[in-house]
């Protein structure tokens, strides 16, 4: 009864969030989110600080920091997938050098926390798949494919990329559709190496 009267009774106090945006040791700040992602949706004002960390702070903050937004989960998606879309922004205008090449790619922590979120970032992440920038369409595929067969309706959506015009997007999108339905994708995949060959047969000739 006294939770329903009062309800912020049983919600981390607002130092939590501070913490956070302050000069607490690493530590604190670790201890903080451990507390918020135990309140979940319940501390979507700490959304702000929490993406703030990632890809900029301490490895462990940033590690936690994709948990406890994925712990908050729904109230951080569209501040998570308009950060992917500022970033494919500064990497499109040459302001930022994300590290992908031939052989690896290291995606935004904000790719991370939206796989972990799961359900509610699907409609979000296929509109993101349709943004003019290449990096933030990077991203969106790898989140997709990070919620495996969870992600089995975002399926039509990961088999029109397969012709996106960056080859970085196809070869995430077909790692995807791999992940979330080997069966259902398989088809797509195989018109794609089909598709692939042709093309090298044609460059030969």
């Amino acid at each position: 009864e006294a939770l329903r009267a009062n309800p912020q009774a049983h919600r981390p106090d607002a130092s939590l969030i501070d913490t956070l945006s302050g000069n607490a040791s690493v530590k604190d700040k670790l201890m903080a989110m451990a507390q918020l992602a135990d309140a979940g949706s319940a501390v979507a004002a700490a959304v702000p600080e929490l993406t703030a960390m990632l890809n900029t702070a301490h490895q462990a903050l940033r590690t936690s920091a994709v948990y406890t937004l994925a712990a908050i989960a729904e109230p951080a998606v569209e501040p998570l997938c308009e950060l992917l879309e500022r970033a494919g922004v500064r990497v499109s205008d040459g302001a930022e050098s994300p590290k992908f090449d031939d052989r690896w790619i290291t995606l935004h922590d904000a790719a991370y926390a939206l796989g972990a979120i799961g359900a509610p970032a699907l409609g979000p992440l296929q509109r993101l798949l349709n943004s003019p920038h290449e990096w933030t369409r990077m991203n969106a595929a790898f989140a997709l494919g990070e919620m495996d067969s969870a992600a089995s309706s975002a399926v039509p959506t990961l088999e029109a990329a397969l012709r996106d015009e960056s080859h970085y997007v196809i070869r995430i999108a077909a790692s995807s559709l791999g992940t979330i339905q080997k069966t259902v994708a398989s088809g797509k995949l195989v018109q794609l190496l089909d598709r692939v060959l042709g093309d090298v047969a044609g460059a030969r000739d």
